[in-house]
């Protein structure tokens, strides 16, 4: 059942998902990329912070180039995973605001048949600034020949304690209403019994209550 939910809220997501401008500063989008890091598989990266923040940049030796501002702002970081030879890259191709999840489509730019590369590992990345959401991630993998878009396992992990949460939130908004539907039903009972019972007064009256 938890797992119909989520594929519900998903595709509830797909729905009505609004696309979300990056965050900018003085017209420009702050992002970041490169052709180098030390991170060999496909990975996301989500600072929520400060501290965050500067771990994600320590992570490829470098500084952040701005502060994060962690009051409205969180960062994102897509890592491609290491690919033979240069002319890869990653984009983040939207970001949309969903009433359930905060979605990134993510998707690999390959080089030309034929072009002139470097013949050396690569390990493309790509960092990003974003407006402020305290909802989960979804980053969805975008194949850009076939124009699939498809989600993994691992990549729902970040939202599965979020998912469980609201999955018993629902289960006691249930229990509520199925509780408030009993003394809605139980208030039309008596009620109507107190209805027949001023019938029955009435009845030799030859006056019948309203």
């Amino acid at each position: 059942m938890q797992k119909i939910i989520t594929a519900l809220f998903i595709a509830l997501t797909l729905a009505l998902a609004q696309p979300l401008a990056a965050q900018e500063s003085d017209g420009e989008t702050l992002e970041w990329s490169g052709a180098h890091s030390s991170r060999a598989e496909y990975s996301v990266v989500v600072a929520r912070g400060e501290e965050a923040w500067r771990e994600l940049w320590a992570g490829l030796s470098k500084s952040p180039p701005v502060a994060l501002d962690s009051d409205s702002q969180i960062a994102i970081a897509v890592f491609l995973g290491m690919r033979r030879t240069g002319g890869f890259a990653v984009e983040i191709t939207a970001v949309e605001d969903g009433p359930v999840f905060y979605t990134v489509d993510v998707g690999e730019i390959k080089p030309a048949p034929g072009a002139m590369v470097t013949q050396a590992l690569t390990a493309p990345y790509v960092i990003r600034i974003l407006p402020h959401s305290d909802r989960p991630l979804m980053f969805r993998w975008a194949d850009a020949a076939s124009g699939q878009v498809h989600t993994t396992e691992a990549e729902l992990e970040i939202t599965a304690a979020w998912v469980t949460d609201l999955w018993q939130a629902l289960q006691e908004a249930r229990q509520e209403n199925q509780q408030l539907k009993y003394i809605v039903d139980e208030a039309e009972r008596q009620i109507e019994q107190l209805h027949r019972e001023l019938r029955e007064r009435c009845d030799p009256c030859g006056v019948t209550p309203n």
